[in-house]
């Protein structure tokens, strides 16, 4: 690795207080911190020393240097999610063809790009990640939003037959019907109208509840659930890459769009089955096509949802 001298250092990062690093590089390989040891930064090649404690340790800058002004304090929760993956995917360096260097959460052999955010993002600096990094997944840390964010109904893959006449109410805050699964019919609305209409024209019609359907749903589940998220963090809800969220839970939810009405769905997985999948996925198409189908309703029965 090429090490930049102070002043080069500082016209690539912003300065950044606090920051420490779980891996360095010792003897050309990247190495957790021990005791006494010494090594030198992923980023920009600078000395690093060891700091161990009893309950944490990190590697820090020998000498104060300027680094990432992407990264964020490093929570507990980003270093049990770093830890799921092999040492020498954590904590990479990435840099562009313009010579802007980043380091990346966890870069897997696959050339998968994972970033575990807990703080809330502008919507520019955002944007500016997802271009960065073109092979991006978000996992978000939800606790801090958890009282925000309800999960409601389930709603049928939406390729299963079933599926292909509803049209789903969106759920709203205060209209706790929608919490249970209200839907109107497309083709009772297109015999009204007299013509074809897509998902996203039908405003009217009759308004039906799950009732006598609710186990032919559950059979045609697959993971999809809608959701009402008061007062959203950043652009989240619009952002190029996939977002996952952990609430702290067994699993994670994938933020989407169901179907082409534009109605918002969050997708459940497990996170055993995603760090499995997140290991061998080429890029965040593949990964996905390796989470789903989830199994049947039955195996989330248990799960607590709103």
């Amino acid at each position: 690795m090429i090490a930049l001298d102070s002043n080069a250092c500082r016209r690539l990062h912003a300065p950044t207080r606090g920051w420490m690093a779980t891996t360095a590089i010792v003897d050309g390989q990247p190495a957790a911190p021990t005791p006494h040891a010494r090594g030198s930064c992923l980023g920009c090649g600078a000395a690093m020393v060891a700091k161990t404690g009893r309950v944490t340790s990190h590697w820090a800058h020998a000498a104060p240097r300027d680094w990432d002004p992407w990264w964020e304090n490093e929570t507990a929760w980003h270093r049990e999610w770093k830890a799921k993956f092999p040492e020498d995917w954590r904590e990479i360096r990435h840099e562009a063809q313009g010579g802007e260097i980043h380091r990346a959460d966890v870069r897997t052999g696959p050339g998968l790009i994972l970033e575990f955010q807990h703080s809330s993002l502008r919507d520019d600096e955002l944007a500016a990640r997802e271009a960065f990094y073109d092979n991006l997944v978000w996992v978000l840390d939800g606790r801090p939003f958890a009282a925000n964010f309800e999960i409601h109904h389930i709603l049928p893959d939406p390729d299963a037959p079933i599926a292909q006449d509803m049209v789903w109410v969106p759920a709203k805050v205060g209209l706790y019907g929608t919490h249970g699964g209200l839907y109107h019919l497309r083709s009772e609305f297109e015999a009204q109208v007299g013509r074809a209409a897509a998902r996203s024209e039908v405003r009217y019609g009759t308004i039906r509840g799950l009732g006598r359907i609710k186990r032919d749903i559950e059979a045609a589940y697959r993971g999809h659930h809608q959701f009402v998220w008061k007062q959203p963090r950043g652009g989240w809800l619009t952002a190029g890459a996939p977002v996952f969220i952990d609430f702290g839970e067994a699993g994670l939810w994938r933020l989407g769009v169901y179907d082409d009405s534009g109605l918002r769905c969050c997708r459940f997985t497990s996170q055993g089955r995603f760090v499995d999948a997140a290991r061998v996925a080429r890029d965040a198409a593949e990964l996905e096509r390796l989470l789903w189908p989830v199994r049947p309703f039955e195996d989330f029965a248990g799960y607590p949802i709103n």
